[in-house]
């Protein structure tokens, strides 16, 4: 899901439930999200590009997470091995 398309389907009153960051074998870290009333999960994508958004510091990730989604509960940590 484009950062374009989360950021207006969080303010139309949408809520992320669940969140995930998953570290790659590269190192590098991507998100991944539940949204109240839909089914899945989405891997959040660039603001106007179909590339994942990445991370090389897992603590920029969570601040993104936090501040830029406004998503509170329990991020997920994980890795892609």
């Amino acid at each position: 899901m484009r950062l374009r398309a989360l950021n207006g389907f969080l303010a139309r009153g949408g809520a992320i439930t669940e969140a995930r960051l998953i570290e790659g074998a590269d190192g590098i870290w991507t998100i991944r999200v539940r949204l109240s009333g839909e089914k899945g999960e989405y891997l959040v994508n660039k603001f106007d590009s179909d590339l994942p958004r990445t991370y090389k510091d897992v603590a920029l990730a969570i601040r993104t997470v936090r501040q830029d989604m406004g998503y509170r509960g329990a991020i997920v940590l994980s890795t892609d091995a």
